[in-house]
């Protein structure tokens, strides 16, 4: 099938990638099981907005919550969710939210901080223990803007067509004979940019180039083992050698930008 697909772009159709950047309304989504707590999370976000352009939802059923984002297109930037809930607790929640787009920074939310180690399998952003304090709100809203105040996108012509791709949708990029294959959770863009440019635009965007053939973004790493990275979608592909050192370096000076 991917041999068919690559037959079909003509020679001439070289298209382009670049990183696009620009700035969005801030959309925020709170699902706590307790109205008080969602009005004080509520204040302590209009005590420490400042100028940020931000558009608040509330909800008080996970399960209701859980049925409407699911049908949405887009989820907000910005979720809080309580850890315990009594119809949907918020790591699943997380989870299921996670397989919809890796786009949206999960907040956790728990009156005991024992819990929030849970919170790793739902890859959360952030924790924040209740009661709300506006200065843990007010550093989630600035490291969230840092990224979001961009938008990070990589706008792609593949087959003659333009497409805008979130980075963080990105989990590898391949190189196929003469072409490129840009693999995201939903699907895969055939183009015939070379690994060398994608390189060069994306390595100061949380990407690295482990092998001739692959570049990974960091953010979809889940382990390395027996000379292969283990990324989120269950792939497993060839490191080399010479990079396997270098990779961890860079992998961890990344995380801990991620980092408080």
């Amino acid at each position: 099938m991917l041999k068919e697909n690559l037959g079909k772009i003509k020679n001439e159709e070289i298209g382009y990638a670049k990183v696009k950047e620009e700035e969005s309304l801030l959309k925020i989504a709170i699902c706590e099981d307790e109205k008080e707590h969602i009005e004080e999370l509520e204040k302590v976000l209009g005590n420490v907005k400042g100028n940020k352009n931000i558009q608040v939802e509330t909800f008080l059923s996970s399960s209701l919550f859980l049925n409407i984002l699911e049908k949405r297109e887009e989820l907000p930037d910005i979720i809080f969710l309580d850890i315990e809930m009594p119809e949907i607790d918020g790591i699943t929640i997380g989870k299921k939210l996670q397989k919809i787009s890796s786009d949206s920074y999960i907040i956790f939310t728990t009156a005991h901080p024992e819990y929030a180690v849970k919170g790793y399998e739902a890859r959360a952003f952030r924790y924040i223990l209740k009661p709300f304090s506006e200065e843990a709100i007010s550093k989630v809203l600035f490291d969230v803007s840092q990224e979001l105040g961009k938008n990070k996108k990589l706008m792609l012509q593949s087959d003659g067509k333009e497409h805008i791709i979130p980075l963080k949708d990105i989990i590898y990029i391949c190189a196929e004979d003469k072409y490129t294959i840009l693999y995201t959770k939903q699907q895969h863009y055939i183009e015939r940019i070379s690994l060398n440019s994608y390189e060069k635009l994306l390595s100061s965007y949380g990407f690295y180039r482990i092998h001739r053939k692959y570049i990974v973004n960091f953010f979809h790493h889940k382990g390395i083992e027996n000379g292969r990275v283990h990324l989120t979608n269950n792939v497993r592909i060839s490191i080399s050698r010479r990079k396997e050192k270098e990779y961890h370096k860079e992998l961890l000076q990344h995380l801990e930008k991620e980092l408080i």
